[in-house]
C-alpha cells in the first residue's frame, strides 16, 4: 500500500509516496491499449478522428511512467509534475473521442434526426468545452504541483474545470441515451438487423455490431463520469486531503474505470464498424435496385 506522509521534511513532499507494484501494474496494464490503438490505427485507414484515443493513451503510459519514477524519487517535482499532468489531462482525449464518434454513427446510419443537437454542432460544442475545460485543469494543475503559495489557487482552478467538464459530459451522456432510446423508436429495423448480423454472421460479427459499440459508449460514459466525480471530491477536499492522500480510492475510482472504458475500444473499433455500416447500406441499396429492375422486366407488355 502507499506510504503517507504527512512531514515536510521527508523525501514524500506530496502526500504519499506511491506503491511501486501497483505503478508497474498500471504502466504494463495502459501499454496494452496502448500498442493496439496504434496498430489498429495504422492497420484501419489511419482515420485522423481516432489519433485522440492514441494520443491520449500514449500520454497516459507516459503518466503511468513518471509514477514509477516518482516512487524512487518521491521528493522530486520533475517526476511528480508530469505525472500528475499526463494522468489527470489524458482522459480529456478519452472523452473528446465519445464526442467525435457520436455524431460519426448517426451520419452512417443516416439517423442525424435522432439527435436532439445537429451533428455538426456536436463536435464543436463539446470538443471545444472539453479544450477549455483541458486549459483549466492543465493550469491548476500545474500551479498545485509546483506547491508552495499557488498550489491552493492551482486546486481551484482545476476543480472549476473538472466541474464544467463533469457538466459538459453529462450532458452528453443525455444526449447520447436520447438518441439510442429514439433510433430504437425511429428506426427498429436497423437496431434489429443489427442483431440478426450478428447471430447469424461469423464468429467475430459482434464485432462490427454498431449496437454493441453504442452500449460500449454509454458503458464508458459512465465509468468517465464515475472518475470525474472522484476526481471532484479529491480537489474539492485539497492537496493533502483524505482522498488525495489514500491511494486506493485513486485505483478504485480512476485508474480501473478509466482502463476499462479504452480497452472497450480495443475490440470495438470505430472505424471497422462504420465500413460495416457502409457496406451493410451498399449491400440493400444493390439488392433493391435489382429487384426493381427485375420487377419492371416482368411488368413490360
Amino acid at each position: 500500500m502507499a506510504v503517507t506522509v504527512t512531514d515536510p521534511d521527508t523525501q514524500g513532499l506530496f502526500g504519499f509516496i506511491p506503491n511501486l507494484a501497483l505503478a508497474v501494474i498500471g504502466l504494463i496494464l495502459y501499454a496494452v491499449p496502448m500498442f493496439i490503438f496504434i496498430a489498429n490505427w495504422f492497420r484501419h485507414g489511419r482515420q485522423r478522428y481516432m489519433l485522440a484515443l492514441v494520443i491520449g493513451s500514449f500520454a497516459m503510459v507516459v503518466g503511468w511512467g513518471c509514477r514509477v519514477a516518482w516512487h524512487y524519487k518521491p521528493g522530486s517535482t520533475a517526476v511528480y509534475i508530469p505525472q500528475t499532468l499526463f494522468i489527470l489531462l489524458s482522459p480529456c482525449a478519452f472523452i473528446a473521442n465519445n464526442y467525435i464518434i457520436l455524431p460519426r454513427l448517426a451520419t452512417h446510419l443516416g439517423e442525424e434526426r435522432c439527435l436532439f443537437i445537429k451533428s455538426r454542432i456536436i463536435v464543436r460544442l463539446f470538443v471545444w468545452s472539453d479544450i477549455v475545460t483541458f486549459l483549466f485543469q492543465a493550469a491548476g494543475g500545474g500551479m498545485a504541483s509546483a506547491g508552495g503559495s499557488i498550489a491552493s489557487t492551482g486546486e481551484t482552478i482545476s476543480l472549476v474545470g473538472l466541474i464544467a467538464q463533469a457538466c459538459s459530459f453529462t450532458l452528453f451522456t443525455l444526449l447520447l441515451t436520447v438518441f439510442g432510446m429514439k433510433i430504437r423508436k425511429a428506426a427498429p429495423e436497423k437496431w434489429h438487423q443489427a442483431a440478426h448480423e450478428r447471430k447469424n454472421g461469423s464468429r467475430f460479427a459482434w464485432r462490427r455490431d454498431w449496437t454493441l459499440m453504442y452500449r460500449v459508449l454509454l458503458a464508458t460514459c459512465a465509468g468517465y463520469l464515475v472518475r470525474s466525480f472522484f476526481r471532484i471530491a479529491e480537489y474539492a477536499q485539497g492537496y493533502f486531503g483524505y482522498l488525495a492522500t489514500h491511494e486506493g480510492y485513486f485505483y478504485a475510482l480512476d485508474a480501473l474505470p478509466i482502463f476499462l472504458c479504452i480497452a472497450c475500444f480495443t475490440v470495438f473499433w470505430p472505424p471497422i464498424v462504420f465500413d460495416h455500416i457502409d457496406r451493410s447500406h451498399s449491400y440493400q441499396l444493390d439488392v433493391r435496385s435489382n429487384s426493381g429492375i427485375s420487377m419492371e422486366g416482368m411488368l413490360k407488355p
